[in-house]
């Protein structure tokens, strides 16, 4: 059977908590099924403590100008699209790049008999800093999408995203929540990518 354990600890910030939430089964899992039909948004923190270098430092207007140091919106656009090569390029170890090659081999691998019109994967993205921005909304793909070409799409979108702002969480997941409310499907997915604490709140 699966045991469920749940544990709340003071921190030191005022109304802050740490919950850890255990599961655990002496059942051996063997194997993970993906629902052939997901909806994903991605909520991205693009505050201006993004642009600071990963260990926190920065210079004037609060950007990272260390050339030996990758600021912290540099490094999660190369978690999504991947690490840049020389040439300029990116690898395919990215965020993006699992998705549509996971989604491809979805649609590859359905049976004759599946009504793969009803059968689609979805992705959007939401940035916040003192608000929410939608950066692309809601967009689906199924098996007739060209996916070479749709993640060229995604992958422009998350490189033109810039830092600057407060941070306000709340109105990221409030607007990637909307976005999901007009998905069809039943498995729906919220990535929370940030850097830090909330900075202001209001207006979720």
């Amino acid at each position: 059977g699966v045991v469920v354990s749940k544990t709340i600890e003071e921190t030191n910030l005022e109304n802050y908590f740490d919950i850890t939430l255990k599961v655990t089964s002496k059942d051996e899992i063997s194997s993970l099924a993906i629902p052939s039909s997901a909806s994903i948004v991605l909520v991205i923190d693009n505050s201006g403590s993004m642009k600071r270098c990963m260990d926190g430092t920065y210079g004037n207007n609060n950007v990272c100008n260390d050339s030996s140091k990758v600021s912290r919106l540099d490094a999660l656009k190369e978690a999504l699209n991947g690490a840049k090569r020389s040439n300029g390029t990116t690898d395919d170890t990215g965020f993006v790049d699992y998705f549509f090659k996971e989604a491809k081999d979805t649609f590859e691998s359905l049976p004759v008999t599946a009504d793969d019109n009803k059968i689609v994967r979805e992705l959007g993205i939401v940035t916040f800093s003192s608000s929410a921005s939608t950066v692309m909304p809601l967009t689906s793909y199924d098996k007739n999408s060209n996916f070479d070409v749709e993640k060229a799409t995604v992958e422009n979108y998350i490189n033109r995203i810039s830092g600057n702002g407060a941070t306000n969480p709340a109105t990221g997941l409030a607007a990637a929540n909307k976005m999901l409310e007009n998905s069809s499907n039943s498995s729906k997915y919220i990535i929370f990518l940030t850097d830090g604490l909330p900075t202001t709140t209001g207006n979720s």
